[in-house]
């Protein structure tokens, strides 16, 4: 977007300006005010007046209050103001207009939601609209249809899907047909949008920014510029969340517990060098590999597979074949839950799939298709997912491309498709809400009715790494809370020594005992057992067990080794390296109790012979650790102990290479044993 002028702190308070002598023009605004870049501290309010003005924003957590002031010195038709310093999750008033007057009038209209801070996991509805902007009744109907459906007013994420206006991405279009377009232009002052541009929005874009009037000629996307680039303002610097792209071209944000990423398949380059796809795609890995959400939503113009308006398989659609090629393989390596596209003018819905790259006479639905249901909840079909990108559960391809524009016949019979859409009254948006880990997609025909509708739940019940061993100084009674991560709002557990349902157990254990908590998340059938052991400290000896060349005990207490009864200065950690024969022990605390280990002889001559060459890979490992010993390995047993010195996996080596998967695990050091060997490794998701 443009830079008008840099903005200064806002203060607490009103500033008053009077001004006596001085008789400007009537103002008045002809454009917005409209939202950008809605994040947990900020928001950036956009509006055009008739008359060059200076820029001024008042807000507050009241309508009635706005105590808190912005303003820009400068003349200018086309304001951008960029609130800073703000509450996450909190919702705000403000009123624009200039350093001498308001040309809003505060109202509940006129308002904005911060962000929630990433990972939180309250609920979130997504709105989605594709090929809107025609300025016709389809497009109003659509946004009235969505208006009067349930939630609509409480809308977090506005997400336009490409060809946002019609034909040629023209200012004046922007104007007449969205902005200004009576029967959709209410809901801007309180709904901000994310968008992508499409090839209508990129028209204009390639008059200003082609090399010599050539379309899609390899000009850098840095210099891409017009109406589209001044209209919007993305965040380039990580502002929302995500990788920093740099550039307005594409972006990614986070909204609570979804993370959004916003590629642009108009700077693909008929001349075929993918310089810029190249470059976007450089930095979508780099976005999908620091990415943590719960949920991925992938947003891309151009559809990897249709059979409406646009046939993906066409020769002539070389940017619908390039998204599939060559963006699509780095999505579904990542795992990414929902891909949604626009530029065919119908509604279409894919299986949750990974693997189809080709034409549609290459779909395998035995080997493309990971559930070949509906996806349906109510019919007890939804589909269901883990969390780790490292197995590859599926995408779902969705084309909304009908929320204005429409196709009299398509042909609607692409292989992968689970329901379609289209014709002269096929017309529509998608109603997206997430909560936890329960992601619902409907799709919303003009007519209010719900013809398509999906669910994705994830199965990221998790029980963070605490420690697992409480130590008690003598009986005494105890609360056992088993905290947990993730899953949805029907998390029982259930302990194995009480029988009780409750997320907290207070037991009064007289002896060591070992409590199991069973938690069971009822929505997607996930189930993980944590255990607890209660020791007191006078009937307790935390085990000293030599892994490799170095001595461990239990993690999560604090440490003081000793050598031949005498404290070692500085080993205070769950580790130590020994360097000398002598007798080793080591004394633990937790809550001021102290419990201390037996001895452990250790002799260097005993140590175990590391010069075998049985060896692991990678090192750290994200799920699947590589054992390779070719020659003094073979027959051989081996175990897979965590720290706590639990064997979690055996086996034998039947073979000089073998993989063992180790995806459920959680991150940490483990030790392979095999015979006199001893070799740490780590697990890092």
């Amino acid at each position: 977007m443009r830079k008008f002028a840099s903005f200064r702190n806002f203060t607490i308070g009103f500033t008053f300006n009077f001004w006596f002598f001085q008789i400007l023009p009537a103002q008045s605004i002809v454009r917005g005010p409209y939202l950008q870049c809605p994040n947990p501290h900020g928001i950036t309010i956009m509006w055009r007046t008739d008359v060059a003005t200076d820029s001024k924003v008042w807000f507050g957590t009241s309508p009635v209050n706005l105590s808190y002031e912005i303003e820009i010195a400068g003349m200018r038709t086309d304001h951008a103001v960029t609130l800073n310093g703000l509450q996450p999750g909190t919702t705000y008033y403000y009123a624009v207009g200039t350093n001498q007057t308001q040309l809003t009038t505060p109202s509940t209209q006129y308002r904005f939601k911060t962000a929630p801070l990433p990972g939180t996991q309250n609920p979130i509805r997504i709105w989605a609209i594709g090929d809107f902007g025609k300025g016709n009744a389809d497009q109003i109907n659509v946004k009235n249809a969505y208006m009067q459906y349930p939630g609509s007013s409480q809308t977090d994420v506005w997400l336009w899907l490409g060809d946002n206006v019609y034909d040629e991405g023209k200012d004046q279009e922007y104007q007449d047909k969205v902005f200004g377009l009576e029967g959709f232009r209410d809901v801007f002052s309180w709904l901000p949008f994310w968008a992508v541009p499409g090839n209508h929005d990129y028209i204009e874009v390639w008059r200003v920014s082609s090399f010599l009037g050539i379309p899609y000629s390899n000009i850098p996307y840095t210099n891409h510029q017009g109406p589209y680039y001044d209209i919007i303002h993305a965040p380039t610097n990580g502002e929302a969340g995500g990788v920093p792209s740099g550039t307005e071209a594409f972006y990614a944000f986070e909204y609570g517990n979804v993370h959004f990423i916003m590629l642009n398949s108009e700077i693909f380059d008929f001349t075929l060098t993918y310089q810029n796809f190249n470059q976007m795609i450089d930095w979508l890995k780099q976005d999908l590999a620091q990415n943590q959400a719960t949920f991925t939503i992938v947003v891309v113009h151009q559809a990897p597979y249709s059979k409406g308006s646009h046939d993906s398989d066409s020769p002539i659609e070389l940017i619908m074949r390039a998204v599939r090629e060559r963006i699509l393989p780095v999505l579904e390596q990542y795992d990414v839950d929902v891909v949604l596209c626009g530029h065919s003018h119908v509604y279409e819905r894919t299986f949750l799939m990974h693997g189809h790259y080709g034409p549609s006479s290459t779909f395998n639905f035995a080997t493309m298709v990971k559930n070949p249901t509906n996806g349906r909840l109510a019919w007890g079909q939804p589909y269901k997912k883990d969390d780790r990108p490292e197995t590859p559960d599926g995408t779902v391809y969705i084309v909304c491309g009908n929320s204005g524009s429409k196709t009299t016949e398509p042909e609607l019979n692409y292989p992968a498709m689970v329901f379609s859409d289209g014709g002269p009254q096929g017309v529509g948006s998608l109603v997206i809400d997430v909560y936890r880990n329960r992601m619902d997609i409907k799709y919303l025909r003009a007519s209010g009715q719900i013809w398509d509708d999906f669910t994705i739940l994830k199965k990221n019940l998790k029980v963070p790494d605490n420690p697992r061993y409480i130590l008690l100084c003598e009986p005494t009674p105890v609360t056992l809370d088993a905290h947990y991560a993730g899953g949805s709002d029907q998390v029982s557990v259930q302990w194995s020594h009480t029988s009780s349902t409750s997320l907290e157990t207070v037991v009064y254990p007289t002896e060591n005992a070992v409590y199991t908590a069973t938690l069971t998340d009822a929505l997607t059938g996930q189930t993980l057992q944590v255990e607890f052991n209660v020791v007191l400290a006078n009937q307790w000896n935390p085990p000293i067990f030599l892994l490799q060349d170095t001595l461990w005990t239990l993690p999560g207490f604090t440490y003081q080794w000793f050598k031949n009864g005498q404290p070692i200065l500085g080993a205070t950690e769950a580790w130590f390296f020994p360097s000398e024969d002598g007798s080793y022990s080591v004394q633990i605390t937790q809550n001021g109790c102290t419990a201390e280990s037996l001895p452990f002889q250790y002799n260097i001559s005993l140590k175990p012979n590391q010069e075998e060459d049985l060896r692991v890979f990678p090192n750290p490992t994200t799920g699947l650790l590589h054992i390779h010993c070719p020659h003094t390995c073979s027959g051989e047993s081996f175990r897979i102990l965590n720290a706590l010195g639990q064997v979690i996996h055996s086996g034998r080596l039947q073979a000089p290479h073998i993989n063992i998967p180790l995806f459920g695990l959680a991150n940490g050091l483990y030790f392979l044993q095999s015979g006199s060997r001893n070799i740490r490794f780590q697990v890092q998701h």
